[in-house]
């Protein structure tokens, strides 16, 4: 899921007339609790779209975050300096090839940490890949909810212009401005998963750039070196230095990526959290308009 998803327009096809139909015929006003129960299912409906989007989770990038902050510690810790000659009496016991294969030593212990970064990262990505098939799913989902939405507010308009002033008209009054409303805000959470599907992919690529550029800091350290046969060399330090400084740089970038991802990613989850705890409001039924009790006069 490497690629930005576009956020969805807020136009939805009309709804299907022998959807609308089908509604306005069960839509009875001589019976005011099946007209308090009308679009109650939408509610119901939009409010398990958000919590399957909410369930997904969101910790991946959280984990990138540290892995590669754990690996670019590592990798910094391997100083070409310490291949120089140490000054003093120091370097009277300190021979070339014997501070070559300490460094290679050390070397190799951060290669092995980068092929257990890469195993740990990899199952990580590939969850944040099954999340985005979630939340598409998700989205694909809400998007029909709304059309239901729409089915019902048509039936329920339809209705209620036959309808007079009586307490089922009050009641149907305000089940299609719930309606309305759960209509507006179903509507809002369609761009949050497509946010929170973008923040997702932009944080897995992040990762996979860190992890690429570690690979190259690997190869060409591997090669300057010595490493394939571990012959007898003169590394050149300057050189050593630059290309850490490249793979450090390039992890740094993908740090601060992951971390905007992450920001991203969690502001997505609040919103959608919050949408779904207004869908778990159920709306309260309209009372009855009051009567005035006449007390009669002696």
């Amino acid at each position: 899921m490497s690629s930005m998803l576009r956020a969805t327009r807020t136009v939805t096809p009309a709804p299907d007339a022998g959807r609308v139909a089908a509604i306005r015929n069960t839509l009875t006003l001589d019976d005011v609790q099946s007209v308090a129960g009308f679009g109650v299912q939408a509610r119901r409906d939009v409010l398990a779209c958000l919590e399957q989007a909410i369930e997904a989770g969101e910790t991946e990038l959280n984990d990138c975050v540290e892995l590669l902050a754990r690996l670019r510690g590592r990798m910094a810790g391997l100083d070409p300096a310490a291949l120089a000659s140490p000054g003093g009496l120091a370097g009277l016991f300190s021979t070339r090839g014997g501070r070559l294969e300490r460094f290679r030593d050390r070397f190799v212990e951060a290669v092995r940490a980068l092929a257990s970064t890469s195993a740990e990262i990899r199952p990580l990505l590939a969850r944040v890949e099954t999340r985005g098939q979630t939340l598409d799913a998700v989205h694909d989902r809400l998007r029909a909810v709304i059309q239901e939405i729409d089915a019902c507010l048509e039936a329920g308009r339809a209705r209620r212009a036959e309808a007079g002033d009586g307490e089922a008209a009050t009641v149907l009054d305000q089940r299609l401005a719930d309606l309305g409303a759960l209509r507006g805000a179903a509507l809002a959470q369609l761009p949050v998963l497509r946010m929170a599907q973008n923040a997702d992919g932009f944080g897995a690529e992040a990762a996979r750039a860190a992890i690429r550029a570690a690979v190259v800091w690997r190869d060409e350290w591997g090669e300057a070196l010595g490493m394939e046969r571990r012959r007898r060399i003169r590394p050149d330090l300057v050189w050593l230095n630059q290309a850490r400084q490249d793979a450090d740089e390039a992890l740094a970038r993908a740090e601060v990526a992951l971390s905007t991802a992450r920001a991203r990613r969690a502001g997505a989850g609040d919103r959608l959290r919050q949408a779904a705890e207004a869908a778990r409001r159920e709306p309260q039924p309209a009372s009855p308009p009051a009567t005035e009790s006449v007390q009669a006069t002696s």
